[in-house]
């Protein structure tokens, strides 16, 4: 180890420094060892005090980057002469697989290589490759390949980033491609070969046998030939080749499959054909510039012509002329439909309106592509539905403003108690400036509106016998939590099943009239008193006047009331 010129203070080292300034496990810079001069980076963790939290002391393990690194790059099988190198962000060599130092001596001290200063060609032009590439290698993030030209030949580079901790390195992987295009080569020269003399011997094998197997094969085709013509009874003979016996089986078995299915396509397509012509819709099958090709059905053809070559305006409908002679109603519009269509191959619908027999008729437009410049049209009479439409929508209207302008309240609610729909006038009965507001608001009409809960269960009960509820009163909240009366009227909405589905009624503020009621009640009762007093009045009078009464008083007046007591 030689003798120390200064006594040895790990306190003062890298390593011990790095650990006290983090105060966690960290990894030191590079520095050249104390007692081998070698390049080493230590992994070091400070040890504190569990009484007072102060230093104590730093655990370090070092790591010799020549014998450690170094090595386990050069033990690494990279090709035949790849090489591998890992250095810092900064350029300087930490490690290569060529065995070269990564320092050099100047005067009493040792500095740090480079990369693009390596003894090593590869590592050099590799090294000034990347440095030219990225400017500064702090770039590379992620795992980065490339290829370059060096000394005449492709080398395959690979950069992979390094990090643990405040560790961070890039590991660089070089191979020329000579390393694995040898084998490659060798291999392709030898594919060659093997395929130049099978295919010889495959020209060869052709040439004695097709002779012999031609024969049967233009049998096959002669019959195939046939077949497409429309000759649908063909039957190939058999062949002592197997191969082509087999195919003989095959096509016979098509040919016979072939014509039961051409049978049945000619059933189904005559069963089609009388279903569309019950269809009461004008279908044309026309092309994407209008021309007419067909008429697949129409309710507008007259009876007597099955052809489906006439309308019903009695006009030849013959074929090659366009569709405008004969739907001039808004053609342009169905123009820009079907080229709708031809470019989105979606169905296309529409509706329009126009004058036949000198009446107005809504009609329904469907366009659906049949191939690349052919599309059917289908028009369909929808003057019926548009007016069944039309009467829905005003009775809905006249719904709508009976709901929205009657003077009871009108609502449906759940049977959790919630309401679902309600119109102003049940908004203002409780207090509410709208039906949003009061249907926002109460979310249990049971808790929030009833002022006797009884009430409610009686109210419930009843539904759930008669399913309706006429004349049922009681006292409910107000939004301002005033109290007023109410009379409901109410039925039950069930679906198809029995199940309720909501309840919906008229609700009216009797609390007016349960006022003058109530008022009235008071009045009869102090009219009852009244009547009473007067009748008690008389009946004291009729007796004071009597008879009886008179001698009786005459009787007591006569009376000496001392020697009476007395």
């Amino acid at each position: 180890m030689g003798t120390l010129e200064q006594p040895y203070d790990p306190r003062q080292r890298p390593w011990y420094k790095a650990a006290q300034a983090e105060s966690k496990a960290v990894w030191s810079e590079i520095y050249l060892s104390f007692s081998t001069l070698l390049p080493t980076i230590t992994a070091s963790l400070p040890v504190y005090s569990l009484t007072d939290g102060s230093l104590i002391g730093v655990c370090g393990t070092d790591f010799f980057l020549p014998q450690e690194v170094s090595g386990f790059l050069r033990n690494l099988e990279i090709g035949k002469t790849g090489t591998a190198f890992i250095m810092e962000r900064s350029g300087k060599l930490v490690a290569t697989s060529t065995g070269e130092p990564t320092f050099k001596v100047v005067g009493n001290d040792r500095e740090r290589l480079m990369a693009i200063a390596s003894e090593n060609g590869a590592v050099r032009a590799t090294a000034n490759y990347l440095s030219d590439r990225f400017n500064d290698l702090g770039n590379i993030q992620t795992v980065k390949k490339f290829d370059f030209q060096w000394s005449g030949e492709r080398q395959y580079v690979q950069v992979v980033p390094f990090q643990d901790g405040n560790l961070d390195w890039l590991v660089v992987l070089t191979i020329p491609e000579s390393d694995f295009m040898s084998e490659i080569n060798a291999s392709r020269q030898k594919s060659i070969g093997l395929s130049l003399a099978a295919l010889i011997m495959a020209i060869a094998v052709g040439i004695l046998t097709s002779r012999w197997v031609t024969r049967p094969i233009l049998r096959v085709s002669h019959a195939a030939d046939e077949l497409a013509q429309g000759e649908l009874d063909q039957q190939v003979k058999p062949s002592p080749i197997i191969e082509i016996d087999g195919l003989a089986r095959s096509f016979n078995s098509m040919a016979q499959q072939l014509k039961q299915s051409f049978s049945a396509l000619r059933q189904s397509e005559a069963t089609n054909r009388a279903i569309v012509n019950t269809i009461p819709d004008l279908m044309i099958r026309a092309k994407g510039d209008g021309s007419y090709l067909d008429v697949v059905s129409s309710d507008r053809l007259e009876p007597a012509d099955s052809s489906g070559e006439e309308l019903l305006t009695g006009q030849p409908f013959p074929k090659g002329i366009s569709v405008q002679e004969y739907l001039p109603d808004n053609y342009e519009q169905l123009m820009h439909y079907i080229q709708q269509a031809l470019m989105t191959g979606e169905l296309q619908v529409y509706e329009h309106q126009i004058i036949r027999d000198n009446k107005s008729v809504d009609e329904e437009v469907r366009i659906m592509v049949l191939a690349k410049d052919e599309v059917l049209i289908m028009v369909r009479d929808i003057t019926d539905r548009k007016q069944a439409e039309e009467a829905l929508r005003i009775a809905e209207e006249n719904y709508r403003s009976i709901f929205e302008n009657a003077l009871e309240g009108i609502f449906q609610s759940s049977p959790k108690g919630k309401f679902i729909n309600a119109n102003p006038a049940l908004a203002r009965i409780y207090g509410y400036d709208s039906p949003e507001e009061l249907m926002a608001s109460i979310t249990n009409i049971s808790e929030q509106l009833y002022v006797d809960p009884e009430k409610r269960t009686e109210f419930r009960y009843l539904l759930s016998q008669q399913n309706s509820v006429k004349n049922f009163e009681y006292r409910c909240y107000c939004k301002d939590r005033s109290i007023i009366w109410i009379q409901i009227d109410a039925r039950v909405v069930n679906d198809n099943n029995g199940n309720v589905l909501y309840y919906e009624g008229i609700v009216q503020d009797i609390t007016e009239r349960k006022r003058k009621e109530e008022e009235l009640k008071r009045q009869l009762e102090e009219l009852q008193i009244e009547i009473d007093h007067k009748k008690r009045q008389q009946e004291v009078a009729n007796l004071t006047e009597s008879s009886y009464f008179q001698e009786v008083q005459q009787e007591i007046s006569n009376v000496n009331l001392d020697d009476f007591w007395s």
